[in-house]
């Protein structure tokens, strides 16, 4: 999404290692199409989710493999996560909040609009579960989800994660309107 050169160097400092953030999908959906762009719906993932509030409101979530949550805690860590299931989200909630307050910077300072998110909140559980529960908070206040597939190279080695950024139907058109302003 927006920022992610900021959230590259934000991360490289937090993590002191060399990191490049790719987005090679951003699209615009409606929320029952949300579980098909993600190909690990069955699969246990780890999910870090905040609420926006400010001039935009709605909620954000980051999604990571369990896979990709472990190898990336281990690189950060330096403990070996071959055969955990279980283990601190610490890692992957600071990647989040990195790429989502990033994120939002961008949108905020581009649009001259003031967002504030709240603390997240982490969750390991089957990816339609997370997803469920989400749609389930959001749906009476919105029908769409801006989403984006992001990768993350930390050293070289690649990291995937989901970034769906749950607006409110009437900040979706607030930001829709900034942008028909802008362009």
């Amino acid at each position: 999404m927006i920022g992610s050169g900021h959230a590259s160097t934000a991360l490289a400092s937090k993590l002191k290692r060399e990191i490049d953030i790719r987005i090679p999908e951003v699209d615009l959906l409606p929320l029952e199409e949300v579980p098909g762009k993600i190909d690990v719906i069955d699969e246990i993932t780890i999910g870090v989710y905040t609420e926006i509030k400010g001039d935009l409101r709605g909620r954000l979530l980051t999604v990571f493999s369990e896979e990709d949550a472990l190898r990336l805690e281990e690189m950060v860590s330096g403990r070996s996560a071959k055969g955990r299931r279980d283990f601190s989200a610490a890692t992957v909630t600071d990647v989040s909040d990195v790429l989502g307050a990033n994120s939002l910077s961008a949108i905020s300072d581009f649009f001259g609009m003031k967002i504030e998110k709240t603390p997240s909140e982490s969750a390991r559980d089957i990816l339609g579960a997370l997803l469920q529960q989400v749609l389930l908070d959001i749906s009476q206040h919105s029908d769409v989800v801006l989403f984006s597939r992001t990768e993350i190279f930390v050293s070289a080695e690649k990291f995937n994660c989901h970034q769906m950024l749950f607006l409110e139907a009437s900040s979706l058109e607030k930001l829709l309107k900034a942008m028909d302003v802008m362009l």
